[in-house]
């Protein structure tokens, strides 16, 4: 019982880091297309900005940005790698026979009790 628990807690977890991921690297292809995009923008029409945008981010910033996606992604990563773990150790588990050498040790701890009373 507490195995199948355990079990769906990882594999809900790893969707998550799963979602997570899509989610970093979704923002990181937007960034890219925004950062290409105003850049053709302004040699098409030099002198023109869109409306409401701000003067672009540097590029230090944006490699700043991009070394902290990529921080999060090997994070993400590795706490997948650990879940996936879990799950296959726990998966490992046969609860018949773990029931079974349970019984053996309480028949001979009972036998035990027996013979010393």
């Amino acid at each position: 019982m507490m195995g199948k628990f355990v079990f769906w807690v990882g594999v809900i977890a790893l969707i998550w880091l799963g979602f997570r991921l899509f989610q970093v690297l979704k923002r990181k292809s937007q960034q890219q297309q925004q950062t290409s995009g105003s850049s053709g923008q302004e040699r098409s029409a030099p002198g023109t900005t869109a409306p409401g945008a701000g003067p672009p981010p540097s590029a230090d910033a944006l490699e700043v940005h991009l070394q902290a996606l990529e921080q999060e992604k090997n994070q993400l990563l590795s706490q997948r790698g650990q879940v996936e773990q879990r799950c296959q150790s726990l998966g490992a588990v046969n609860p018949q026979a773990e029931l079974e050498q349970r019984q053996a040790a309480w028949e001979e701890a009972q036998a035990e009790r027996q013979r010393l009373e």
